[in-house]
C-alpha cells in the first residue's frame, strides 16, 4: 500500500470527534424531546420518526465524512513500473570545499551559503540529471548524474571541510573528474557549474576547460567571496600563516573567468550571497545547453483510488438526503432488511 499523501494522516483524528458530536446531538435531541413530552405521545407527534432511522443517518453522514478523508489521503493498492522519460540537460555542480571556504565574508560562511543555494537550485530543476562533485587539493565524484534530487541533497548536507583531506584548491581537479563523469555521456547537453573562492595558480586549468570545450562541456563558474575577504577560523581557531600572521582569504577570481571563457560559459560573482543561481539556470542553462531526452528508469505508478471513496461518499450524502425527505426509504430499507433475516432464519430451520 502507499499513501499519496502522508501529511493528510492527521485529518483521521476528525473522524472520532464527529462521531463523539453527533453522539452529543443524538443525546441532546432526545433530552430535549422527552422534555416536552412523553415518549407515547412523542410517537402519536412524530409516527414516521425512529431511533433507527435517526441513528442510520448519522451513520450516512460519519461515513461519508470519513471517505473525504480517505480521498484527500488517498491510500493506494496497485501499481505497475513504467519507464519515465523527461527532456532536461546533465549537470554537474563542483563545490570547492577548502578551507578558505569557512570565511564568514557572506555569511554565515562560503560554504555554508553554497550548500543552501545549491539546495534551492535543486528545487528548481525540471527534468534535468544533476551530478555533485566536491574539491579542494584534490576532487572527488560525490554523486553520479541522477534524477534522484533528495540522494544528492543527503549527500550535500554531510559535506564539510574534511570531506576531501588533501588542502589546496585544484579547479583543474575538478573539471578533470567533471569530464570523466561525463565521458558516459553520449549527447551535447553537459554543463558544469563551479562554485569556488578561486585562489588558485595552476597554469594547466584553462588547458584543461579547452580540453572540456572539445567534448562540448559548457562550463559556469561562481566566484564566492569579497575582494576585502576575511579571516578563515578552524575549531574556534583563525589561521596564521609562518610569521604568525592572521590568513585573510580574498575572491581571487581571475583563473574563474578564464575557464567560463575558454568553453563559451559565464562567469558569475556572489559578492552578497546572492549565486544568482536562478539567472544561471533559466537564462544560460535552459536557453544555452540543449535539451535532450533523459531516462531517469522505470519508476512505480500507483492505481489511484479516491475516485472509489468519493464514490462512497456521494452515495451516503445521496441516501441520508433521501432519508431526511420521508419517501419511505427507511420503510423499504427495513422491509428488504427483515425480508433477509427471515430468508436467513429459514434456511438455519432446514438445516
Amino acid at each position: 500500500m502507499n499513501i499519496k499523501h502522508p501529511e493528510l494522516l492527521f485529518l483521521f483524528a476528525l473522524i472520532p470527534l464527529a462521531i463523539g458530536f453527533y453522539i452529543w446531538i443524538w443525546q441532546r435531541r432526545k433530552h430535549i424531546l422527552y422534555q416536552l413530552c412523553d415518549f407515547e405521545k412523542l410517537k402519536n407527534i412524530f409516527p414516521n420518526s425512529s431511533n433507527a432511522k435517526s441513528f442510520l443517518r448519522y451513520f450516512l453522514v460519519i461515513a461519508s465524512f470519513s471517505m473525504i478523508v480517505l480521498a484527500l489521503i488517498s491510500p493506494r493498492w496497485g501499481y505497475e513500473w513504467v519507464e519515465v522519460n523527461t527532456e532536461g540537460t546533465n549537470i554537474i555542480v563542483a563545490l570547492d570545499v577548502s578551507k578558505s571556504m569557512l570565511a564568514d565574508d557572506i555569511s554565515p560562511s562560503r560554504l555554508a551559503r553554497a550548500k543552501l543555494e545549491i539546495n534551492k537550485l535543486i528545487d528548481k530543476l525540471t527534468g534535468d540529471r544533476l551530478g555533485l562533485i566536491i574539491f579542494a587539493g584534490d576532487s572527488f565524484l560525490q554523486s553520479p548524474l541522477t534524477h534522484d534530487y533528495l540522494m544528492v541533497k543527503d549527500w550535500l548536507s554531510a559535506i564539510d571541510v574534511n570531506s576531501v583531506p588533501r588542502p589546496g584548491t585544484s579547479i583543474r581537479s575538478a573539471i578533470a573528474t567533471a569530464r570523466e563523469a561525463f565521458s558516459f555521456v553520449e549527447s551535447d547537453s553537459k554543463a558544469l557549474i563551479i562554485i569556488s573562492d578561486g585562489e588558485e595558480q595552476d597554469e594547466e586549468t584553462v588547458a584543461e576547460a579547452k580540453a572540456a570545450k572539445s567534448e562540448k562541456i559548457a562550463i559556469y563558474s561562481i566566484g564566492v567571496g569579497t575582494q576585502k575577504g576575511a579571516p578563515i577560523k578552524v575549531g574556534g581557531q583563525l589561521i596564521k600563516n609562518s610569521k604568525g600572521e592572521v590568513v585573510v582569504s580574498k575572491l581571487d577570481d581571475g583563473l574563474l573567468k578564464d575557464v567560463a571563457k575558454a568553453t563559451d560559459g559565464e562567469y558569475l560573482r556572489s559578492t552578497t550571497g546572492d549565486f544568482h543561481l536562478d539567472q544561471l539556470y533559466y537564462e544560460y542553462l535552459k536557453k544555452q545547453v540543449e535539451s535532450e531526452s533523459l531516462k531517469s528508469g522505470k519508476t512505480r505508478k500507483w492505481f489511484e483510488t479516491f475516485q472509489v471513496f468519493c464514490a462512497i461518499a456521494l452515495a451516503a450524502i445521496l441516501l441520508e438526503f433521501l432519508l431526511s425527505l420521508d419517501l419511505g426509504i427507511f420503510n423499504l430499507i427495513k422491509r428488504i432488511f427483515n425480508r433477509n433475516k427471515e430468508n436467513i432464519f429459514a434456511i438455519r430451520r432446514k438445516k
